[in-house]
């Protein structure tokens, strides 16, 4: 029996177990059925919750705790699993929401929204455009319709690279994790990279060797001039492709750690 039917088997036979419209299981397409679940958000566009909160660290001001998922489909794919994962692990409680149940209301409450490569575009549009929320985000066909960069179509795109390492441009912003110089981020394999070419407030932390085209990690500061509008809240472009996570090494997790600690506003979850 394969890991759709299952899951179709244990709705089924247990009615009312899972909130929403859907369950998602942590499965890649065509692929086994992972650990974890959790219940994407169902009508009207409230997500379900998962997760534990974590201790509070040393920085101020304290954190509510909750981040904002924002995925793709019902099945999470093994990328937005380890995500899951990592994201739990750093104590947030994640709230997980289909992009097709996005409205403007959906970020209510959170320390940060992180937007999958798993998402299609035209599905979030220009939600959080305007919100006052970090926003942590990795498909980079959105770039242009939050402000991140222009609408011309060399200012973001992805190319399929054999990539694994990340040149720090800039060692000095906490989005560089206290790494400088060369960083292996990946371990051996092939993805489609996204990069921008974001506006001249933006800061450029990294890019991907062997992409002349634009940066793999850039940010805006809350109230920097972006592409149309002030930054409402913290802003960051991230490179990830959609299973790019799986072959993550230690100091691509901790990069993405800081990326996550940045976008909420490097409070400390209490």
């Amino acid at each position: 029996m394969n890991a759709r039917a299952f899951a179709m088997l244990l709705l089924l036979a247990a009615p009312g177990c899972f909130s929403g419209d859907f369950v998602v299981a942590e499965v890649e397409h065509g692929g086994e059925a992972g650990s974890g679940s959790g219940a994407v958000a169902g009508t009207g566009g409230s997500p379900s919750t998962s997760g534990a909160g974590g201790e509070a660290g040393s920085a101020t001001p304290s954190c509510t705790g909750n981040a904002l998922f924002v995925v793709g489909d019902a099945v999470l794919t093994r990328g937005d699993s380890a995500i899951l994962d990592r994201l739990r692990g750093l104590g947030y409680v994640v709230s997980i929401i289909a992009a097709t149940m996005v409205t403007t209301d959906s970020a209510q409450g959170m320390d940060f929204v992180f937007i999958s490569r798993s998402v299609h575009s035209p599905e979030v549009m220009a939600s959080f455009r305007d919100q006052a929320v970090g926003l942590f985000v990795t498909e980079y066909n959105l770039y242009a319709s939050l402000g991140m960069t222009d609408k011309a179509t060399s200012a973001s795109g992805g190319d399929t690279l054999p990539s694994t390492e990340l040149t720090i441009v800039d060692p000095t912003h906490p989005l560089a994790a206290g790494f400088s110089g060369t960083v292996t981020v990946l371990t051996a394999g092939k993805g489609q990279y996204g990069f921008g070419v974001p506006g001249g407030d933006a800061v450029v932390v990294a890019n991907l060797v062997d992409e002349p085209q634009g940066a793999a990690i850039f940010a805006y500061e809350k109230g920097a001039t972006m592409v149309g509008l002030s930054a409402p809240a913290r802003r960051v472009g991230y490179f990830l492709d959609i299973q790019a996570s799986t072959r993550l090494t230690t100091e691509g997790w901790a990069l993405f750690d800081a990326a996550a600690q940045w976008s909420a506003g490097d409070c400390a979850i209490r």
